[in-house]
């Protein structure tokens, strides 16, 4: 079961190809009990990250436990601000550094 997804996919594609820095930060914890987690962070220049959070429970449940994954969305931090964005949004960001 890879813990990608499609949006962590084409930020971190699109930033390669921009040749703009960043650190991945990816984390799978299995749990006794069968629960999983993944954590898929994207460090930005300047500070920011973008993460996808989510779960996989004993029944085969997919959660997302990241601010608007369920939706398709990045969880972007910018200090203390979250918000959700797409990856054109994270992008423009970038690009106006």
């Amino acid at each position: 079961m890879s813990p990608m997804t499609p949006e962590v996919l084409e930020l971190r594609e699109r930033l390669g190809a921009m040749g703009v820095e960043f650190s991945v930060t990816d984390e799978v914890t299995e749990y006794e009990d069968g629960y999983v987690s993944f954590s898929l962070r994207t460090e930005l220049p300047g500070g920011a990250s973008a993460t996808v959070a989510w779960s996989r429970t004993p029944d085969d449940e997919k959660r997302f436990d990241s601010y608007g994954g369920a939706f398709g969305y990045l969880e972007l931090r910018v200090g203390d601000d979250v918000s959700m964005a797409t990856v054109d949004e994270v992008m423009e960001a970038v690009d106006g550094r």
